[in-house]
């Protein structure tokens, strides 16, 4: 995607196509990174079981993926030949705590650290198991003038910040925004 960087000189020049050889069996092609199809895969998860009233349970509670492909992606895919397949390996444990680590930044920054007891910390430092009751899935964000869309709100006693990333790219390429997050940051001090 050409993103800004601190260190373009650190910049991949190959990125990984798998090659599917038999049921089962791939191996994996290098190829340049301007001739790449890439795709931004994001999960489709459940709101915080807090605001949605579900039963607790551990981890995302994932209900699909949003894809947004990027120029050319079926193109450059198919111009490899058959048996090629764009794959992008996903953990729902890390998403959750990247999502966690940008909310609490966040919040901290907007209304500093004193203004709320935060909930996160343990997620973000890998000493609590992840939990559905403070991050899931909210509701699309409206504009859509910047890459990745932060905002924040207090619904009842709970400060919420609203996350959508790549949601520039995402209309650019397929005309509507990708998921938004909701990621429950913490509880009025």
């Amino acid at each position: 995607m050409n993103l800004p960087t601190r260190k373009r000189k650190e910049r991949p020049k190959t990125l990984r196509l798998s090659y599917f050889k038999n049921e089962g069996d791939h191996e994996w092609l290098d190829i340049p990174v301007s001739d790449h199809p890439y795709a931004v895969v994001l999960p489709v998860i459940q709101p915080p079981t807090l605001f949605s009233g579900a039963p607790h349970r551990d981890g995302l509670v994932i209900e699909g993926t949003s894809v947004r492909a990027g120029p050319n992606f079926y193109q450059k895919l198919q111009s490899f030949g058959p048996n090629k397949a764009f794959t992008q390996e996903f953990s729902p444990d890390l998403f959750g705590r990247l999502l966690a680590k940008i909310a609490h930044g966040y919040a901290v920054g907007e209304v500093g650290s004193y203004n709320f007891r935060p909930f996160l910390q343990g997620l973000i430092l890998g000493t609590q198991t992840f939990s559905s009751s403070f991050i899931g899935g909210g509701s699309s964000q409206g504009s859509r003038r910047l890459l990745h869309q932060l905002s924040l709100e207090w619904r009842a006693s709970f400060l919420v910040c609203s996350i959508t990333l790549f949601s520039m790219e995402a209309s650019d390429s397929a005309g509507s925004a990708g998921p938004t997050y909701d990621v429950i940051v913490g509880m009025a001090a």
